[in-house]
């Protein structure tokens, strides 16, 4: 475990990220207690998907410093593109926190954080 990771608490305190636009309509995770939820905007709908066990948060965050996302800047914006997709992330770990955003353009290990999520939560929440 690296420097970042070692002194974080057991389990986020916020995790909270969402991805879509008007097209395609937003999905996204949240941290509800104990457990993550998928929610779906202008919908409503929610749904639990899982409840990580300690190991799996210790991945997942070791997985959050592989992909540098503590670093990332606070907005990500391709100014060429109107519509398209947006996201956000929001995450407190401890003394570790990061809120970023986009509209079409990301960070360069935005699949990394993906993949991490996907990992977490063990269902595609996300499409490719």
């Amino acid at each position: 475990m690296d420097n970042k990771t070692k002194n974080i608490s057991k389990k986020p305190s916020v995790l909270k990220f969402s991805l879509g636009g008007f097209s395609q309509g937003t999905t996204g995770i949240e941290l509800v207690g104990k457990e993550i939820t998928r929610f779906t905007m202008g919908f409503q709908y929610t749904e639990v998907l899982c409840s990580p066990t300690q190991e799996d948060w210790d991945i997942f965050l070791r997985a959050l410093s592989t992909h540098n996302v503590w670093n990332w800047e606070e907005y990500y914006m391709d100014p060429h593109m109107l519509d398209g997709t947006q996201w956000s992330l929001k995450i407190k770990a401890g003394s570790l926190k990061i809120k970023s955003g986009g509209s079409n353009e990301y960070p360069p290990e935005f699949d990394g954080l993906i993949q991490a999520i996907h990992d977490l939560v063990k269902v595609r929440v996300f499409d490719d």
